[in-house]
Formats: structure tokens, C-alpha cells, sequence
């Protein structure tokens, strides 16, 4: 699926869930803080994945789907990597390839026991470990 493609299903509701993988929400991520900025893409996402979550049969819960911490590090971590780029393509392939974009990358900065808690899913909690080499907002 075009990027393109992707952000269109993804806004619409009507992106497979089995799409909406590690991938699908960089590229997402990347193509709002280009087109966006920082603080707009964050406050987009914080709006549009629980609501496709719900769409696609899923729940924000404690224990599952939206996790605010994950987003804010990852909207971050994609307005980074896209300062530089050139096209909203060139942007998801930076964004993609990126070493802070990784799945375990929030991992360097956030301790399991605070990533994975309540609190942090529920609202931004900051990194426990190190602060990240860009600015992430609550």
C-alpha cells in the first residue's frame, strides 16, 4: 500500500487492522509531522488511534490499545527524523530507517516497569533512564 494509500485508510477507519502495524504507525507518524509539525501531528495521533482502535473492534484500556507514553516518544522520535526531508515520501523513508524509530527504541529511555504502566499508557510519563537525544513532549 502507497503512503498515500495508507494515511487515507488510516484517517477513514478503514485500514485492515492487521495492517496497523509497527510500520503503518511510523509512516502515519512521519507523514503528520511533516505535514503538521511536532505538536499538531502529536495532538492528531492522540485523537485518531484510539478512535480507529475502537473502529477496527478494539479497546483503550489499562491494559490495551492507545498508550500515550509510546506516542508522544514516537511522534517525537518521527518529527526528527523529517526535519530534513525533502517530500512526505523521503520523509516515511527516513522515518522508517531511523534508530530512535525502532519497536524497542523507547526501551533505551524508559524503563519496562514505567513504559508499560498505567500511568504511561493513560497520559505522558517521562523517561526514567535518559532523556531522549530530541524533545518529547507530555
Amino acid at each position: 500500500m502507497d503512503i498515500a494509500a495508507l494515511v487515507s485508510a488510516f484517517e477513514g477507519r478503514t485500514l485492515p487492522k492487521d495492517a496497523w502495524t509497527h510500520a503503518a504507525h511510523v509512516s502515519v507518524g512521519a507523514v503528520y509531522a511533516w505535514r503538521y509539525g511536532r505538536a499538531e501531528a502529536l495532538e492528531r495521533l492522540r485523537a485518531a488511534i484510539p478512535a480507529y482502535n475502537l473502529s477496527v473492534g478494539g479497546e483503550n484500556t489499562d491494559t490495551a490499545g492507545y498508550h500515550d507514553t509510546i506516542t508522544a516518544y514516537y511522534a517525537a522520535a518521527a518529527a526528527d527524523a523529517v526535519v530534513v526531508a525533502v517530500d512526505e515520501d523521503d520523509a516515511v523513508a527516513r522515518a522508517l530507517t531511523g534508530e530512535h524509530l525502532t519497536r524497542d527504541a523507547p526501551l533505551r529511555f524508559w524503563s519496562r516497569e514505567v513504559l508499560f504502566s498505567v500511568p504511561a499508557r493513560r497520559g505522558f510519563v517521562g523517561p526514567d533512564i535518559a532523556a531522549p537525544p530530541f524533545e518529547v513532549a507530555g
